[in-house]
């Protein structure tokens, strides 16, 4: 896909000034996110926003809760397929992309996925057992419940270990919490590595999807942003606040060599005012069909 920024389209709590999307966002189905479905659905529908693409981390459980809302509501807004993938590569190390319009009842994608969260959970559950046998006394089952009390199936990860320790008053601020655990997490040995870039390009365009890097600017280079390109990707996100002051150039990069281009608000937290989607243009990739 192919996408063009106005400015004036994002002015915060008014519709957009042209069709817009989102292609890069969280629900509580990220294990560090808040927003809830049926809220993005219903703001999107007020700000003009034309299609979503959900991109929880590692998993596809909020698609269907989308595609309810959508149904309920009668909202004219498209839902395609995403998700946000963490990877390894030899050259760059951990880094993120986000994949689209892929099958999402495709096996081998979903088993990926499924060995990807729950290495997160052993990795999580490693280094509060570090912090335990130093008598931080983290009780973890506790931690989830409390993530959860809003939302039951709330992907649970850090963070609620991070909110438990500061709303009991084990540690004065969640900086200090992140802080904390930050310290021990770094004295307990990786029991999980995330997926291969390679592999998750295979996982994804064997479902029939494409995968690009996400958020470039600030780690990446142009020649980096090539490579990648080279390596079995096909879009870059240009179109992100963690692009910040960068996305102009990226975009004049982009379009000086021929590269496709995506975009979204990377939101992650509650559905407010503030959001109401990202611009598009009509050129350059589309989608070939509606995940719905």
């Amino acid at each position: 896909m192919n996408t063009s920024l106005d400015s004036t389209a994002r002015v915060p709590g008014q519709p957009c000034a042209q069709p817009c999307i989102d292609f890069h966002f969280h629900s509580y189905y990220s294990n560090d996110a808040f927003g809830d479905p049926a809220a993005y659905v219903a703001l999107a529908q007020a700000r003009g926003v034309v299609a979503l693409a959900p991109t929880e981390h590692d998993n596809l459980d909020s698609l269907p809760m989308y595609k309810q809302a959508i149904e309920d509501q009668r909202a004219q807004v498209a839902l395609y397929s995403g998700v946000e993938l963490d990877v390894v590569t030899p050259r760059w190390g951990h880094c993120h992309v986000v994949a689209y319009f892929f099958d999402p009842q495709d096996q081998a994608l979903q088993a990926l996925l499924k060995r990807e969260v729950e290495g997160g959970l052993r990795q999580l559950r490693g280094v509060v057992e570090k912090m335990n046998q130093e008598k931080q006394n983290i009780d973890i089952e506790a931690a989830f419940a409390l993530y959860r009390k809003d939302y039951p199936r709330r992907a649970v990860g850090p963070k609620a270990v991070l909110k438990w320790l500061h709303q009991t008053g084990r540690v004065p601020s969640f900086e200090a919490a992140q802080e904390l655990y930050g310290r021990y997490a770094k004295q307990v040995s990786v029991v999980h590595e995330s997926m291969p870039l390679q592999d998750a390009i295979r996982a994804v365009q064997h479902a029939g999807g494409i995968v690009g890097l996400a958020h470039p600017a600030g780690r990446f280079s142009e020649n980096d942003a090539a490579e990648f390109l080279t390596l079995g990707l096909d879009v870059i996100e240009v179109f992100t606040p963690s692009n910040r002051d960068k996305a102009a150039a990226w975009e004049a990069i982009a379009r000086r060599r021929g590269w496709s281009m995506s975009g979204g608000s990377d939101n992650h937290d509650a559905v407010g005012e503030n959001w109401n989607g990202w611009p598009t243009g009509s050129g350059g990739r589309r989608p070939t069909s509606d995940w719905r």
